[in-house]
């Protein structure tokens, strides 16, 4: 007998089931199977349910199956031998295979398509068997299709799925063919016979799934289909169970044509099972995207709308409904749901939000185990192959603590990678491998480097059996056999069981069966590739590509909850148990309902042609559609009591977002519906985090949340839990002062007290806690400012020993001298290293260059006067080759020390030093040395007249202190010019900084005396009078400003250094030009400070132009074109 079950949600479908399935055992516990036939979810909790009532507590006659398990069994009655079933990665595999031997006759699907396309191919062939399409009658109808692109595409896909199924017959079996098989078995089995059957749960049926119910109906003596219909003429369902109802037309057709007639079927129009004591749900049920529904009367008390800022926001507003539920309604947590559209964007949040309160939940999803460490040693070990043992695979090994390293070796082993760029055959060469710094000629040794070069070699050893595969071909077997046989010898496997079984004995049972499942699913999955692979050989990328698509799949599974959990689930996945209260998160348009795609390999027409020839296949986007709206009313009618509905107006970047279109209908069904207010703050403060957080906030309300927070102390726990947070939120950035240890002489270089200027916590940190970042072997801005000094060093001391001038030089002569200074500095090994790596290679090529066109614009600014070095890198410093500067201040000695790239001599008359700074890009402002925070070139500038006569053995005068780059901004020119045009220096070439007009008259005397206009080395202008001109733009500065700003500088530097001295380190960065000190920080992980945070401090300093300046030190005031 055939008998259809139909009702609207809520009816008693699955309770009337139930009831049956109970009277038939305590009518005969003994008898043919009851078969309960559901989702595969779905099947848990329904053996929960039917044992929970009375009766037995169990029974051997009862079978609550899924499809797949129903399989098994019916295998397994026929005494047959199950093949392993195929994975995704295993049917890619053998599809590859295939398509390459069949690829010559294919015209849809050619041979030369990529495999990621493959893959859809792929997803289309699993479509087909799933609705039992076989290669005959795709061919068949493909030619009465012609020419059409349509049949092309059957006539591919007959080829393909022939001789994909041929490939699999011998070794394994497609979980998408199998059902096919059990049908053939049941036509002769006496599995099903005198058997009852119940389908409950299923929105819709493929092809196959129907075949084998065709196949129990034949066998059984009753057969019992349930399906969520309102009325058995259809009803509403034209609109919103039009996937069920379509459904249900079909399995008609399919019972008529066998035969079998179907009784009439039970309609359950009775919705008061479920919401009997909540009318305005009865009414959602009834009535929902019905047409002409009659709006609801009443106050709605049962159906709350929670519009949120962001989606935080929503979790949080879930969790506290949850709280409120229990505490004030008196639910269980069992009795809560919180359900999505989609599980993957909310996964995280949801976790994350209900752990903070406290809640009891379970995810209904798979848990992942792509980022396993087994699973990153396994892809690292392909990216080795690939990549040629680069840095980056071999640093991801090391990181899953699965390599025969100690953690602290693997530690110390990752720092050496770094610093030494170690990749290829460097690990298997001897020898110790140069860093940056000691290619550049910067550092010396250290002594843990020793270790590192022993644990390299020790690794090498243990990876010298796969690299012999670097460019091996084998079958798949090979390849499987090999990484097998590696991962065991080094001892990864073992590591994961040893610690699967201390993570028992810690009582942490889930992470053990991570560990544990882990490893069955690695040996599972190099079986299948084993097996599906064939004897083709396959190079490292195609192996390790099938492979990762294989750990794509990696999951764990987990058992729905058994105690009193929240329930966490996608509607599309989760079959729900009684619920009483359900919170819907994610109500907006885009996710639910989800945006629904055209099929790229069969469109929707193609889709409706292939129906109408009787090959109906899964929906197409209008289906899609429908089934949403069923969807969404299946989750706002899974609850019996109270439904919560939380959407977020921005996403978490701050876009704009827009609640579902489905709420728009539900308003209309529900006119007094409207959304909640916002909550008082105080009343979201659940947690002792966010109680800390409000009184973090200040405002108003920071009364409030002390007093709550005060109020804590009366449960322990929560206490503590805030006193934590406490701890790490309210703590000071950084300590106010910390005092020195001993009151002998300091010495302080130029650089730390412009850091000192700049944040007194970076001063600490990097002076009086050394820290600093681990190396790395790169060409960065430092790295590549230091090669640019090394280079212009170089050339420097040449032409200071009597080289030809730069002005004297073409541009082929000061490429050759660039180059030449290059390979002085790098020296063989420093080239080598270079070499090694094509990008450092590259940037340090691109360096040479700059250098060459900077030496261009050195030897114009000298052609201009007569200029020459008499110092490069000339260090300042006690035992140095010069003094330094001396200071007292807060009742201490201090040396200020520093080292000046270069210093030009100009003897034509009185002579004159001016002091170079080369960097490689330049940002020079007159306030920030009037503020102190740039305080290289007046201080500079002093030590040169410091120590002007051990320079140049006589009485000298430091005229300027200029800072010049190295490599000049980008322009937007067709050709840029190879030499400085001859009235002078674009502005982006020129230095730029302090200089007097007695400098600038050695260096233009035809512009000073008696010319007038622009410079064409500074910036800075000559008026008709002789006088400084455009002060806002002007580098230069009479002789008496300059005095007055350098006696400034002197003060300034006093209040500094008596700062140090106090043992300052407060995390207090300044703020100039609208630019935070924090900007480009090393220690912002460890200083606390919060950027624009609540109570967090800054040091402003106004800006001002030249004039200001000039003018805050009391210099006379000058005529002025412009106001500074």
């Amino acid at each position: 007998m055939i008998a259809f079950i139909l009702g609207g949600a809520g009816s008693g479908k699955t309770h009337a089931i139930i009831e049956e399935i109970r009277a038939e055992l305590a009518r005969a516990p003994d008898g043919p199977p009851l078969i309960w036939l559901l989702p595969e979810q779905a099947t848990f909790q329904a053996e929960t349910a039917l044992l929970a009532g009375p009766g037995p507590a169990g029974a051997t006659r009862v079978h609550v199956v899924s499809f797949r398990s129903l399989a098994d069994r019916v295998w397994d009655h026929h005494g047959l031998p199950r093949k392993p079933l195929l994975t995704a990665a295993g049917r890619l595999l053998i599809l590859t295979r295939v398509h390459a031997r069949v690829g010559a006759g294919l015209t849809a699907f050619p041979g030369d398509m990529r495999r990621g396309e493959l893959g859809s191919v792929a997803a289309l062939l699993a479509e087909l068997m799933r609705h039992g399409c076989t290669p005959a009658a795709l061919r068949q109808h493909a030619d009465a299709l012609g020419a059409k692109p349509l049949g092309g595409k059957l006539r591919d896909c007959a080829l393909l799925l022939e001789a994909y199924e041929a490939e699999l017959a011998a070794t394994c079996r497609d979980p998408d063919l199998v059902l096919g098989e059990v049908v053939k078995l049941l036509s002769g089995s006496t599995f099903a016979a005198g058997a009852r059957v119940w389908v409950d749960g299923f929105a819709g049926l493929n092809g196959q799934e129907r075949r084998v119910l065709r196949a129990l109906a034949r066998r059984a003596a009753e057969v019992k289909i349930s399906l969520l219909i309102d009325r058995a003429d259809g009803g509403r369902g034209a609109a919103l169970h039009a996937p069920v109802e379509e459904t249900y037309r079909a399995l008609l057709r399919d019972f008529e044509e066998d035969g079998l007639a179907a009784a009439p079927p039970a309609v359950l129009r009775d919705s008061t099972p479920r919401f009997g004591k909540t009318p305005e749900l009865l009414h959602l049920a009834a009535h929902l995207f019905a047409p002409a529904a009659p709006p609801y009367a009443g106050p709605v008390a049962a159906i709350e709308l929670v519009p949120c800022a962001a989606p935080r926001a929503e979790a949080d507003a879930a969790a506290r409904t949850v709280c409120a539920l229990v505490a004030e309604r008196g639910l269980r947590y069992r009795d809560i749901a919180i359900i999505v559209r989609d599980l993957d964007p909310w996964h995280d949040l949801l976790a994350a939000v209900l752990a903070e309160h406290g809640i009891p939940y379970f995810i209904d999803r798979r848990r992942t185990l792509l980022h396993h460490p087994l699973a990153e040693l396994v892809a690292a070990l392909g990216e080795a192959l690939a990549d040629s043992f680069s840095s980056a695979a071999m640093r991801r090994a090391l990181k899953t603590g699965l390599l025969p390293l100690e953690e602290r070796e693997a530690d110390v082993l990752e720092n050496y990678i770094l610093r030494c760029n170690l990749h290829g055959d460097l690990w298997w060469e001897a020898g110790a491998l140069p860093g940056m710094r000691e290619v550049l000629g910067g550092s010396a040794r250290d002594a843990w480097l020793r270790e590192a070069e022993a644990l390299v070699a020790r690794l090498a050893a243990a990876l010298s059996p796969w690299r012999a595969w670097k460019d091996a071909a084998a079958p798949a077997e090979g390849w499987a056999r090999r990484l097998y046989e590696f991962t065991r010898g080094i001892g990864a496997l073992d590591t994961l069981l040893d610690l699967a079984a201390d993570a028992e004995r810690a009582g942490e049972l889930g992470r053990a069966q991570e560990h544990r499942q882990a490893v069955e699913r690695y040996m599972e999955l190099l079986d299948e590739i084993a097996r599906a692979g064939g004897p083709e050989p396959l190079g490292a990328a195609d192996f390790f590509e099938f492979l990762a698509l294989g750990l794509q799949g990696w999951d764990m599974g987990l058992t729905p909850p058994r105690c009193d959990q929240v329930l966490v689930g996608a509607i599309e996945r989760s079959r729900h148990p009684e619920l009483r209260a359900v919170i819907i998160v994610g109500f907006n348009d885009g996710q639910f309902p989800r945006a629904v795609q055209e099929d790229p390999l069969l469109s929707d027409a193609e889709r409706a042609e292939l129906a109408a020839a009787g090959f109906v296949l899964d929906a197409g986007s209008m289906e899609r559609v429908h089934e949403e709206r069923l969807l969404a009313f299946i989750a706002l009618t899974r609850a019996s009591e109270r439904v919560c509905i939380t959407w977020s107006e921005r996403d978490q970047d701050g876009a704009q977002l827009f609640p579902s279109v489905f709420l728009g209908e539900l308003r209309a069904l529900f006119p007094s519906l409207g959304a909640a207010p916002p909550d008082d703050a105080l009343l979201g403060a659940t947690t002792p985090e966010r109680v800390v957080e409000g009184c973090l906030a200040g405002g108003p309300g920071r009364a409030r949340f002390e007093a709550l927070r005060a109020a804590l102390a009366a449960d322990p726990e929560r206490a503590a839990r805030a006193a934590n947070v406490g701890r790490a939120a309210l703590m000071p950035a950084a300590p106010e002062t910390v005092p020195w240890a001993a009151a002998e002489p300091l010495g302080v270089s130029v650089t730390e007290l412009e850091s000192f200027a700049r944040c007194p916590f970076r001063f600490f940190a990097a002076r009086r806690l050394r820290l600093k970042e681990r190396e790395e072997f790169e060409l960065g801005k430092l790295e590549l400012g230091t090669l640019a000094h090394r280079i212009l060093e170089c050339i420097g001391r040449r032409l200071m020993a009597g080289g030809e001038p730069l002005a004297a030089l073409d541009a082929g002569a000061r490429a050759r001298l660039a180059a030449e200074a290059a390979d002085a500095v790098l020296g063989e090994d420093g080239r080598a290293a270079l070499e090694r790596d094509a990008l450092l290679r590259y940037r340090a090529a691109r360096c040479v260059d700059d250098i060459a066109a900077f030496l261009a614009v050195r030897g114009f600014i000298e052609r201009r006067g007569a200029w020459r070095p008499c110092a490069v890198e000339l260090e300042f410093k006690d035992g140095a080759g010069a003094a330094p500067l001396a200071f007292e201040a807060g009742g201490r000695s201090f040396a200020v020390h520093g080292k000046i790239d270069r210093i030009d001599v100009s003897e034509e008359g009185p002579p004159l030093l001016c002091v170079y700074d080369f960097k490689g890009s330049i940002d020079f402002t007159l306030d920030a040395v009037y503020h102190g925070l740039s305080l290289q070139l007046p201080l500079y500038l002093e030590a040169a007249r410091l120590n002007a006569r051990a320079l140049v053995g006589r009485d000298a005068v430091a005229c300027g202190a200029l800072l010049h780059a190295t490599r000049a901004p980008l322009d937007a020119e067709d050709r840029p010019p190879e030499e400085p045009a001859e009235e002078g220096l674009r502005p982006r070439f020129k230095p730029r900084g302090l200089l007097s007009l007695t400098g600038l008259r050695r260096f233009e005397p035809e512009l000073v005396d008696g010319g007038s206009g622009r410079s064409a080395c500074f910036a800075c202008t000559i008026k008709k009078d002789g006088t400084l001109g455009n002060r806002r733009t002007s580098d230069v500065l009479t002789d008496e400003e300059l005095d007055l700003l350098l006696g400034h500088v002197r003060a300034v530097t006093v209040r500094l250094l008596g700062a140090i001295a106090s043992g300052r380190a407060a995390a207090v960065p300044s703020l100039h030009r609208r630019t935070i000190a924090c900007r480009g920080c090393d220690f912002n992980a460890v200083c606390r400070f919060e950027r624009f945070g609540p109570g967090e401090r800054y040091l402003p300093h106004r800006t001002y132009g030249v004039a200001e300046v000039l003018a805050a030190l009391g210099a006379p005031s000058a005529p002025e074109d412009g106001n500074g």
